[in-house]
């Protein structure tokens, strides 16, 4: 669930949800007021593997943005953060096999 503060009240703004059983978000980092990300994991139903999720937006709805999932059993992004307008960085940290690796959108590595 993605919520937006006004000032005043919050309020929940849909997502562009990954059309499975289970998903959630994990980090998220502003650029600006239209350049939001989220990192997060998707669950095609329970018990099956976890994949790596990334969601944008840009001014408009949230839109889902393909991510690789390093993991054949469990892939999660549990950190992102934007080091300029063609450079966004998210963290991939496995819990069982206690590694991390880092994704770049606009970068060298993806």
């Amino acid at each position: 669930m993605i919520e937006h503060w006004n000032g005043v009240s919050w309020t929940v703004v849909p997502n562009a949800n990954p059309g499975t059983t289970l998903y959630g978000f994990n980090g998220v980092a502003v650029a600006s007021s239209s350049d939001v990300w989220a990192v997060g994991y998707s669950q095609a139903t329970a018990g099956a593997a976890t994949e790596t999720l990334i969601e944008h937006w840009n001014g408009s709805p949230w839109s889902i943005v393909s991510s690789p999932s390093r993991n054949a059993k469990i892939s999660s992004l549990f950190a992102i953060t934007v080091v300029s307008a063609t450079n966004v960085r998210a963290n991939e940290g496995v819990k069982f096999l206690k590694f991390s690796e880092i994704f770049q959108r606009g970068g060298v590595r993806t």
